[in-house]
């Protein structure tokens, strides 16, 4: 019952989300009403005590920052990639090409060792049943919060 009320509460705020705040949630902007709607969800989805959830959460956010930071340094340099690339020049670099591809294959592979390194220290503080269970949450989340950034974009395309 306490699992269903949950799934009512969460689909009501997906869908009294404006869609100004499902854009910028999808830019990674103004996600503060969503955020705490997963971590409220994280908490009953996992069981955790408040010690665990505490700690839980101080390491996520110290995942989350350096995640952000990565994907920081990847938009800049593909940006940067397509400057070069669309440059009138006949003559392109591609010794300076090759650079940034090369750049952009470490920083993507800097980024799973990340996720792998972020992964494995969740077993100092949740029990192998708890990873699991976030795991799949997370990668329901991200799906569910996809499904309603699309659909709100849809369902307002037609009004504009």
């Amino acid at each position: 019952m306490k699992t269903l009320f949950i799934y009512i509460l969460a689909a009501a705020a997906i869908i009294f989300i404006s869609p100004g705040q499902l854009e910028a949630q999808s830019k990674g902007k103004g996600n503060h009403k969503i955020d705490q709607y997963e971590k409220a969800n994280l908490i009953d989805a996992l069981q955790m005590d408040e010690k665990t959830s505490t700690k839980f959460f101080t390491k996520r956010r110290e995942f989350k920052e350096k995640q952000r930071a990565a994907i920081e340094q990847i938009e800049r340099l593909i940006e940067e990639l397509r400057g070069v690339l669309n440059s009138n020049s006949q003559d392109k670099d591609i010794n300076k090409i090759k650079k940034y591809n090369d750049e952009l294959l470490r920083l993507e592979i800097q980024m799973h060792k990340l996720r792998t390194d972020y992964r494995f220290s969740l077993g100092e503080i949740l029990t192998p049943e708890q990873i699991g269970k976030y795991i799949i949450f997370e990668k329901d989340f991200r799906k569910d919060i996809r499904d309603a950034v699309i659909n709100q974009k849809r369902g307002h395309s037609g009004k504009e």
